[in-house]
């Protein structure tokens, strides 16, 4: 490190010798996070896992960007800037057009390295391994679809993905969030995907569709089957009482689900009384009870906007019995 230190300082010196500091944009930054073979191997801080993961150790790099006179000096950001940004600034800030006979992933950041303006242009993005989808990062929250820690580690695709607070779990070990389960951020998952559909080809695009169409099919599903037999208001209390319901089918052991995965199930209501199928536990009937706030807001800006919203909600019960289908 202290070599590497050495070298950029003598190019940076080059530059005042060549008196060209005040018209050249340096960038210095890492392409990837840290090494896991032992010899080279580094650490993300905070953060878990090592680079071609989907772990915020492989996404999270260090930047530090110097223009005299242009970029504002001496500010530290945590916003999002993908690298895939830089292409599109460089040509901003050199005064050249952007081409527009293809795909540009990039988002102009020249306002914001500028110091105009205080939020990146970009507040998410779709992370990938190779082709596959790995998920979806929206300001500090992960949308995990694939789960490996580090490089050497087998890729395992989630039957159901986790929700990730990188606020208050920076490590990821925890799938779920049991008092806060943060499926507001769903809506800004989807536009994400919906977003980045044009550039997807293949496989790829198969899952971002899905994804998108089963969020659309399963709110539209719940609100009518549990909107007016549950007494609960056209709201976003309902998800969240499934997103409750689906926790608990979610810890259930795999062996007791006998191979079936989660997104196979179908739940019928009627009333008070709901059918799984398949039926996952080995008793007859289950009783199930719901804690639900009825929130008047499906999507917040970020999660103190969710949880202040969440503190002064009213909260009421709802009750199933889960039963086998009847056949």
């Amino acid at each position: 490190m202290v070599e590497h230190d050495g070298h950029v300082g003598k190019l940076l010196d080059k530059l005042d010798e060549l008196g060209i500091t005040d018209n050249t944009i340096v960038i210095f930054a890492g392409d990837n996070g840290n090494e896991e073979m032992l010899l080279n191997r580094g650490t993300a801080g905070f953060f878990e896992g090592s680079y071609f993961t989907g772990m915020e150790g492989s996404l999270r790099t260090p930047c530090i960007t110097r223009w005299p006179g242009h970029v504002a000096e001496g500010v530290v950001s945590n916003e999002i800037m993908h690298v895939s940004d830089w292409f599109t600034t460089l040509l901003a800030m050199t005064g050249l057009e952007v081409p527009e006979d293809r795909v540009i992933d990039g988002k102009d950041q020249t306002a914001f390295l500028f110091g105009e303006v205080e939020k990146s242009s970009r507040d998410g993005f779709i992370y990938w391994n190779g082709e596959q989808i790995y998920g979806v990062k929206w300001q500090n929250f992960k949308l995990v679809l694939v789960q490996q820690k580090y490089m050497t580690d087998p890729a395992l695709p989630l039957a159901f993905p986790h929700i990730v607070n990188l606020m208050t779990d920076p490590k990821e070990r925890e799938p779920y969030n049991p008092v806060y389960l943060h499926s507001w951020t769903l809506a800004h998952f989807g536009r994400l995907l919906a977003e980045g559909l044009g550039a997807l080809q293949g496989d790829a695009l198969r899952i971002a569709e899905s994804f998108i169409a089963r969020q659309a099919s399963w709110e539209e599903q719940v609100r009518r089957e549990l909107g007016d037999r549950a007494g609960v208001e056209d709201d976003y209390g309902v998800l969240r009482a499934v997103d409750y319901l689906s926790l608990l089918l979610c810890l259930r052991p795999l062996d007791e689900l006998d191979g079936t995965p989660i997104a196979t199930m179908t739940m019928n209501v009627e009333g008070e009384r709901a059918s799984l199928d398949p039926y996952p536990f080995d008793v007859d009937e289950l009783g199930v009870s719901v804690p639900v706030r009825t929130l008047a807001a499906t999507s917040f800006d970020d999660d103190e906007a969710y949880r202040s919203a969440l503190r002064a909600a009213p909260v009421r019960t709802l009750s199933w019995t889960l039963s086998r289908p009847r056949r």
